[in-house]
């Protein structure tokens, strides 16, 4: 009768054991979906803020800068300061209300995103028609500091 007992417990824990290790793979394989599936999609809409299509290209910005995970992305990143630098180029013409927000949401974005170190996208940034406030905070902690003995 012991043996018995012992026996259908040993198959109850090894159930329980082969459970857990089903359910642990199955989570990580759905993580692993959710990554990969992320990334064509991001690089869909990396294509289209390459577009010169305003409605485009502001449809796939408006997607990534609501995704904190997209903009970790150092790929997205430097799309985003590339289309800020060439939309810094671009004559803005007063009927164009929605093309100057979307401007603006893209120049504080990359104001959130800017890699302070690097001098190509600080001035992408400062050349923007619309700068953001982080460019002025920014521009002060670094005059606070004690000037660089040579």
């Amino acid at each position: 009768m012991r043996l018995l007992f012992r026996k259908r417990r040993l198959s109850s824990t090894l159930i329980i054991l082969v459970s857990i290790i089903a359910a642990t793979g199955a989570v990580t394989a759905v993580s692993g979906q959710q990554t990969s599936a992320s990334s064509p999609s991001w690089a869909n809409l990396l294509a289209q803020l390459r577009s010169n299509d305003s409605e485009v290209w502001s449809g796939a910005f408006d997607q990534l800068r609501l995704d904190p995970a997209a903009l970790r992305d150092p790929k997205v990143k430097a799309a985003l300061v590339n289309l800020l630098d060439r939309q810094n180029k671009e004559p803005i013409h007063g009927e164009e209300e929605d093309f100057a927000d979307h401007t603006s949401w893209l120049s504080d974005t990359v104001a959130r995103i800017v890699d302070w170190n690097d001098p190509r996208q600080v001035c992408v940034l400062a050349n923007g028609v619309d700068l953001p406030d982080q460019l002025g905070d920014h521009a002060k902690s670094r005059s606070s500091l004690p000037p660089a003995t040579v």
